[in-house]
């Protein structure tokens, strides 16, 4: 019994430090892939000069940096991102193939009430409750996934969140365009056209782009009803009679369902603590050559709810989550 006991602590010893060295390696293994990626990003120009302060790995594929600081090119300020927190990250190949990462607050080089004053009265006073200066609490999440054997199909989600204000949300599904081509953010203008023609061969299956309100609305509109000394009521008449005007002016009239639909959801969303969806999931199983045929075709007859219906484009109105997914 006591040699079992004895032989049982030895084994855990073991297994512990086994553990702790290879979360040594591994934190090194990260930080050298890091560092490459940060020595790539600045010799191409994207960024002028990065540096993070700790890495922090896991055997488990998940990861924090921390204390993330950003020099853009062409410019003596910087930006701090406080943690990213790598989820998943697919390592097997050299363009992940998924990926799952949370960046968490960030620290600006302006301060956000004295930049507010250069705007309106209205989102000063707003910055200000919010209590904002150079710290702003925002998350982004980003994630996504490819798999090149099915139609190298591709799915991401790229959301944001600040509380007490709102959250987005950026959802795209894609098919047949390479990876590669989905991540590349050079500015290289010489593979324009080959660009664009692999993109002619690929098919867009789903583009929407969603905002869910979590105070913000209300929020605004007490200050503007303060300021103005105006019910809330009759300003919310007045933005209705202004979205009325602006859209009869700006959409025409064969777009008149279209119309009604975004005129709809804009008076619900101004309701507060609401979501505004604007999609596309376009017909021709989202084919880009197809499509941009037939879109071409359908503006130069100004065929414009040919184009709405071509694109199936759509603007909804529903009920916010207070907590983003």
């Amino acid at each position: 019994m006591k040699k079992a006991l004895i032989a049982g602590v030895i084994i855990a010893a073991a297994a512990v430090g086994s553990y702790l060295f290879l979360d040594k390696k591994i934190d090194q293994q990260v930080k050298l892939a890091f560092d490459d990626y940060i020595a790539k990003t600045t010799k191409n120009g994207t960024l002028a000069k990065v540096s993070y302060q700790n890495i922090d790995a896991s055997p488990f594929g998940t990861a924090k940096i921390s204390d993330l600081t950003i020099t853009p090119v062409d410019s003596d300020e910087s930006i701090r991102i406080h943690q990213i927190q790598v989820k998943e990250f697919d390592q097997d190949h050299a363009t992940p193939h998924y990926m799952n990462l949370a960046i968490k607050g960030f620290t600006l080089p302006v301060n956000l009430q004295e930049a507010a004053l250069q705007t309106s009265n209205l989102f000063a006073k707003y910055v200000e409750q919010l209590g904002y200066t150079n710290h702003l609490p925002l998350t982004f999440n980003v994630s996504y996934e490819y798999d090149e054997s099915d139609q190298q199909h591709y799915v991401s989600e790229v959301s944001s969140y600040l509380p007490d204000v709102g959250h987005a949300k950026l959802n795209l599904v894609t098919n047949n365009i390479p990876l590669e081509l989905l991540m590349d953010n050079s500015s290289d203008d010489k593979n324009d056209m080959q660009t664009m023609q692999t993109l002619r061969n690929g098919q867009l299956k789903e583009l929407s782009l969603a905002y869910s309100d979590t105070g913000a609305i209300e929020a605004l509109m007490k200050i503007a009803s303060e300021q103005s000394k105006q019910s809330e009521s009759d300003l919310r008449k007045q933005i209705k009679q202004a979205l009325e005007m602006n859209t009869a002016i700006a959409i025409p009239p064969d777009l008149a369902d279209f119309r009604t639909q975004l005129l709809a959801s804009l008076e619900t969303f101004m309701l507060g603590g609401k979501s505004l969806t604007l999609a596309i999931a376009p017909s021709e199983n989202g084919d880009i050559a197809l499509l941009e045929t037939k879109i071409k075709q359908a503006l130069a007859k100004q065929d414009l709810k040919k184009v709405v219906s071509l694109l199936n484009l759509t603007i909804t109105a529903a009920d916010a989550n207070q907590t983003p997914n």
